[in-house]
């Protein structure tokens, strides 16, 4: 659409279904455990979690699982 008209595009898209995109496994780990996480902001997933990081705060990862994303992420950040 920019192409052709040189105009932006406003997407309309609730917090709610990006949310529950990102929760789809702890909705399947609970749905066949048969109970809720402990601790919801733990996965168990190393490429899909948030974590705390050294400061204090906290960051979301959310890497398609396909071998070549995890191994450059871990080359970057020095997990490898």
């Amino acid at each position: 659409h920019r192409l052709k008209t040189g105009e932006g595009q406003y997407i309309d898209l609730s917090m709610t279904d990006c949310v529950l995109s990102w929760m789809a496994p702890e909705i399947a780990r609970a749905d066949a455990e048969g109970q809720a996480s402990n601790n919801p902001l733990l996965s168990g997933l190393p490429h899909y979690d948030v974590f705390k990081t050294a400061d204090g705060l906290f960051i979301s990862l959310g890497i398609v699982y396909e071998t070549h994303f995890w191994q450059r992420f871990c080359d970057l950040t020095g997990l490898t």
